[in-house]
């Protein structure tokens, strides 16, 4: 099985900052920013999160209209709509000047299916035709299931007991059935497929507003598409990440800036807007700095692989719901797997706790996320090796992060 993106019925967010070669470009595109919003919820519980964020972008701050360095774009397919892609600005009044550049009507009976890598890759084409650009953020908002395959949160092997119904299953992305998030088949793409969609071009931010995105998997996965991803180990409730006031920041000419602006809009909106219910994780990941952080997890797991085999799942950091046990924190984890009897650190705990810092260099959560209490944050997940789930382990060995650390053996 291939690796997992989980876009399903989801809105997607393009802030998109590629960095590419200066003699490839004129002098005019060479300064240009592209911010491209992808908003494609026509078959999915977020329709009306998706319309709702779209009002709040045309609402909030935009770039000017008689300004081609910064250029915002935004393609939405929502319920019983036609895809269309759209430039939105500001004139000399500050009123919103909304130009309708493309549609995408289907082929005949035939839908489009707006998360496939064929209409990723047409309505990037088109972006970059329209409006050639060096710099460029990818944020999407989605329903999502970090590294698991396809399928597997409908259908999982070890669930540790029957499904409940969820209370809080209107407010987070996993949408009304918290088993799954979303079956249909022109919702969902894996990952190689999601990168091939933008081959040859490398971005500055990709952020994911979608649930458990925020893992060491999904990150050494993503880490040569972008040189920092944003998203949430946690689920993220319905009202999403992505908002209105992140358009310009998303403009910053560093992305590190970029990163970090967005995490601080957020965890400001889940402070003080009730609809979170006080309930937010976010975190930022340096991409550059993970193949050392592999590498010493690499060692550790390899040194350690008895101590890993013993670890209690009930005495780390959760941060799944409702039996879904596939989502730890990644460091208080490897902090059980450093610790020897006598109750010291594994002298190359130290090292790995260096490598996060440069690795996280954004992590903000509230004091819980629902009914999670958060005790330790590293701002990333990972797996638990589960014997009881050999499809599953079967398939994480085909994950990059993996192949790199042999983990899961």
């Amino acid at each position: 099985m291939k690796a997992c993106l989980r876009l399903l019925a989801c809105s997607l967010f393009f802030a998109l900052t590629l960095s590419g070669c200066e003699g490839l470009y004129p002098p005019a595109e060479k300064d240009r920013q592209m911010v491209l919003c992808y908003f494609s919820s026509h078959n999915n519980s977020l329709s009306e999160a998706s319309r709702s964020v779209l009002n709040d972008i045309r609402n909030a701050a935009l770039p000017s209209a008689d300004d081609d360095s910064k250029v915002l774009l935004v393609y939405y397919h929502l319920a019983d709509t036609v895809p269309v892609l759209a430039r939105m600005s500001r004139d000399g009044d500050g009123k919103l000047v909304e130009t309708r550049l493309m549609t995408y009507p289907g082929n005949g009976t035939l839908s489009v299916k707006s998360l496939s890598a064929e209409q990723l890759k047409q309505v990037w084409t088109d972006a970059q035709t329209l409006f050639p650009s060096r710099k460029h953020s990818l944020f999407i908002s989605s329903h999502g299931s970090g590294y698991l395959p396809a399928g597997y949160l409908s259908d999982p092997e070890n669930m540790i007991g029957p499904m409940e119904e969820d209370p809080y299953r209107f407010l987070v992305k996993s949408g009304e059935d918290t088993r799954t998030i979303g079956p249909d088949d022109d919702l969902e793409i894996n990952i190689q497929d999601f990168i091939s969609a933008f081959n040859g071009y490398h971005f500055d931010v990709i952020m994911f507003d979608c649930c458990y995105m925020g893992g060491v998997e999904v990150a050494y996965e993503m880490k040569d598409l972008c040189d920092y991803m944003v998203a949430a180990p946690t689920e993220v409730m319905s009202k999403g990440i992505i908002c209105g006031e992140m358009i310009m920041p998303s403009f910053s000419a560093s992305a590190d800036s970029v990163a970090r602006s967005v995490c601080n809009i957020y965890m400001n909106r889940v402070m003080n807007d009730r609809d979170y219910q006080s309930s937010g994780t976010i975190s930022a990941v340096k991409s550059s700095e993970l193949d050392e952080l592999a590498t010493i997890c690499s060692d550790i797991f390899s040194r350690r692989r008895s101590v890993l085999g013993q670890i209690d799942p009930k005495t780390v950091q959760p941060y799944f719901r409702n039996r879904q046990h596939w989502f730890y924190d990644f460091s208080d984890l490897v902090r059980k797997i450093c610790t020897n009897e006598d109750g010291s650190q594994d002298e190359a705990y130290a090292n790995f706790h260096t490598a996060m810092d440069k690795a996280v260099v954004y992590r903000g959560t509230t004091p819980k996320f629902l009914e999670i209490t958060i005790n330790t944050y590293s701002g990333l997940s990972t797996y638990l090796p589960d014997r009881n789930c050999p499809n599953l382990n079967n398939y994480y060995k085909t994950l990059s992060w993996n192949r790199k650390t042999g983990f899961v053996m």
